[in-house]
């Protein structure tokens, strides 16, 4: 069946497709998942817990600069996907 025929399958799509503009890479990707995680799971109320607990998680997570951390979550918030508190 086409996606047309599912219409909250596509509404679904379309957000994810519409959140992810501009992150297409794997880095991106990772980006975008890691803030949201943070910001979800990590009880980071402000976007430098944010950054600080993205760092805590490794070295790994390190290779994300702050200012894409913080482009990360406006744009998540932008779109509906976390709730922004102090900045």
């Amino acid at each position: 069946m086409p996606l047309a025929a599912h219409p909250q399958t596509k509404q679904r799509f379309e957000r994810v497709s519409r959140l992810v503009e501009g992150f297409e890479s794997p880095f991106g990707l990772e980006l975008l998942a890691t803030v949201h995680w943070v910001a979800t799971r990590e009880d980071a109320e402000t976007d430098e817990a944010v950054v600080a607990e993205t760092y805590a998680w490794g070295r790994h997570k390190q290779q994300f600069s702050a200012r894409q951390i913080h482009l990360a979550i406006r744009v998540l918030a932008e779109h509906g996907w976390i709730r922004r508190t102090v900045t």
